[in-house]
């Protein structure tokens, strides 16, 4: 059973929706249901046991903290960003083909996981250890694919430039995210909206391009 959890209401969680998940799936799932809802800060023990219809002990038996529990949990939303690099690993297609893909589905992915997406940002300032995975994962590379894919449809532009500019494109498909609705009250476009997004993105997208091919 594929549960998507951004379709289920928080209170509306029940053991039919986890009967066919392993016991230790069925806790992740219900804690990444409850910081999409309800924020990192809102997680407990005993709120993850009540919804994933376990006791206290089989939690702690399977993760042994909390704080393993968030890891652990985190590090699935982390595996899912790191698959959208494997768009830029497929040379049977163009550069930018591969680019726009993967900005299609990065973005996608954390538009499905607001709250995660907006306490990973939290964290980092913070200095936590919860996202070291993924923080290394792009340093080492999911960078170097990005790099390399710009590199290839304009062979003469400077790396450290193409850097700064694939940060800044990260930052404006991360942004609208972290402001949540701000952006649909200041300047009337909801992120969320798939339409909206996909006519944000296309500008965004055609706007690096025409940079790339030009410098």
């Amino acid at each position: 059973m594929n549960i998507k959890y951004h379709d289920i209401k928080y209170h509306d969680i029940k053991y039919s929706d986890f009967q066919n998940l392993e016991t230790k799936e069925r806790i992740l799932k219900a804690t990444l249901h409850i910081i999409s809802q309800y924020g990192y800060e809102n997680v407990t023990v005993r709120k993850v046991a009540k919804y994933a219809n376990v006791n206290i002990a089989l939690v702690n038996y399977h993760f042994g903290s909390k704080d393993n529990l968030l890891n652990e949990a985190m590090k699935q939303i982390t595996l899912k960003l790191e698959t959208a690099f494997t768009h830029l690993e497929c040379k049977d297609s163009a550069a930018e083909e591969r680019l726009k893909k993967f900005f299609d589905e990065y973005t996608s992915i954390i538009v499905e996981h607001p709250s995660i997406i907006k306490n990973f940002v939290f964290q980092t300032v913070k200095k936590s250890s919860i996202f070291i995975h993924y923080e290394e994962y792009f340093k080492h590379s999911g960078l170097k694919l990005l790099l390399d894919s710009l590199l290839e449809i304009n062979p003469s532009m400077d790396k450290h430039r193409a850097k700064k500019l694939l940060f800044q494109a990260m930052a404006a498909i991360s942004a609208p995210v972290i402001i949540a609705g701000k952006m649909h009250s200041m300047i009337d476009v909801d992120y969320f909206d798939p339409f909206q997004r996909a006519d944000y993105l296309e500008i965004l997208f055609d706007s690096l391009m025409t940079y790339i091919k030009g410098a």
